[in-house]
């Protein structure tokens, strides 16, 4: 068999030939064989003599390009509102988490050794923020949070599309509910893994801008951006993508994976219950 980069699968217009695919012969399942095609993120194809078809992405239909825009502005609209909407919990969110003293009421119990905690509970994290910042505090670093979820869902969207469409052979979105499980999770998990790498540096700044406190360290995203370029570099920007990245596969994997699957048993009992 012959190799294709991962790149070649999700972003060219025409693969070389000859790459088939088989068609199963119930149009329930339509299926590829995958080998391991060790590191550097290569994969190898078999070539199958019976039941095949071009595969090219010239086979996209022309509305294609529309209906991933429209599913893409769509999801970033979506995730953007969410986003501001939930931005206070997860202020308090970050802010337990890099806490270093308890935030347990039992735990308490041990501030000799672990010393006085600014925030105990939901409430009184709640009422010291709004106090020391402002109802503003409550939407600290929200927007590096949106310029993260927009790119994030977008990337997201297109590229789940373009791997459906690639191992379905057909862009009809009715189609791409018949891929089998592992590749509805495959499809998942290369899409939530493309859309991390793509706004993983807007997740960081966020992050950095909703755990501080007062006083500031960084008044607004630009300084922080600034002293992450100067004291790390290029590379800081990207701190904690690889255990992201481990958390990240089997959560998209497993999010869009078994939204196939019961979408499928959902279709299925509609069916017979209509017969």
């Amino acid at each position: 068999p012959r190799k294709v980069s991962l790149s070649d699968l999700l972003f060219s217009r025409k693969l070389p030939p000859p790459f088939h695919f088989q068609r199963q012969p119930t149009p329930i399942s339509t299926d590829f064989k995958f080998f391991n095609g060790g590191c550097g993120g290569a994969a190898d194809l078999t070539l199958l003599p019976s039941q095949v078809c071009l595969l090219c992405w010239d086979m996209e239909e022309p509305g294609q390009l529309k209906r991933a825009v429209i599913d893409a502005t769509a999801g970033s609209i979506s995730g953007a509102i969410s986003r501001t909407v939930t931005s206070p919990l997860d202020v308090i969110k970050i802010r337990f988490q890099v806490q270093l003293e308890p935030t347990t009421t039992l735990a308490l119990l041990s501030k000799n050794v672990y010393g006085t905690s600014k925030y105990t509970g939901m409430i009184q994290a709640s009422k010291d923020i709004f106090r020391e910042e402002g109802l503003s505090g409550f939407w600290r670093g929200n927007v590096p949070a949106l310029l993260m979820v927009m790119p994030y869902t977008a990337i997201q969207f297109m590229v789940l599309h373009k791997v459906k469409t690639f191992a379905s052979g057909s862009s009809k979105s009715e189609d791409h509910i018949h891929l089998s499980p592992y590749l509805s999770f495959m499809s998942g998990a290369l899409a939530g893994c493309a859309a991390t790498v793509g706004s993983y540096p807007f997740d960081l700044i966020r992050t950095i801008l909703a755990s501080q406190g007062e006083p500031k360290i960084y008044p607004n995203m630009r300084s922080a951006f600034v002293d992450i370029m100067k004291t790390r570099g290029f590379r800081g920007l990207y701190a904690g993508l690889s255990p992201t990245l481990v958390e990240i596969i089997p959560y998209a994997g497993l999010q869009f994976g078994t939204y196939d699957t019961f979408k499928r048993w959902a279709m299925h009992i509609q069916n017979l219950t209509i017969q």
